[in-house]
């Protein structure tokens, strides 16, 4: 059991007979705070790390308050498959699933992402972007992926295809005309 101002709930690791092994997490507080600037290389062999089943009631990610989120993945040959990320925090909700692959090339990660909102303003706020907007339900869908590991995640490193659609929403401050 962890109690820390950034972590706090139960793990369990444990390894079969056969070699498999598995990572399950009940936690009530998980915050994991932005990059430090510093690049730090990973020597992790992705194929190699556990089955993981998180559960977090209240999951910060690099600043971004996502809520109750569930996180379910496991190795696969060349890297690791997250099956599902199911993310609900008051603004948005968010979907994902993708790949973390290490190969001779080197590493990349390829995810699926959906965010759905009942307002793109209140969406914009929570991803610290200034907004004009009020209102507007939203859905964005991301086909993206970046060089590195899924921890490495960072808008000056993304490619992918966005599509995003948004209905009702108000533009503040402009004029008629």
């Amino acid at each position: 059991f962890f109690d820390s101002e950034r972590l706090t709930g139960g793990m369990r690791y444990s390894r079969a007979d056969d070699g498999s092994h598995s990572l399950t997490a009940q936690l009530d507080r998980l915050f994991l705070p932005p990059p430090d600037g510093q690049q730090s290389a990973t020597e992790t062999d992705p194929s190699q790390l556990p089955e993981m089943h998180i559960f977090v009631d209240r999951f910060s990610y690099l600043g971004l308050e996502l809520g109750e989120t569930r996180i379910e993945g496991y190795p696969r040959g060349d890297g690791f498959r997250i099956a599902s990320v199911e993310a609900n925090s008051p603004d948005f909700t968010l979907n994902a699933r993708g790949d973390w692959v290490k190969d001779d090339s080197g590493e990349r990660s390829d995810f699926d992402i959906v965010m759905t909102s009942e307002s793109l303003g209140s969406l914009m706020h929570a991803l610290d972007i200034s907004s004009v907007l009020e209102g507007g339900q939203t859905v964005v869908r991301y086909d993206a992926w970046w060089p590195g590991p899924p921890a490495e995640f960072a808008l000056a490193k993304l490619n992918g295809e966005m599509n995003f659609s948004v209905i009702q929403g108000t533009i503040i401050n402009a004029d008629a005309g």
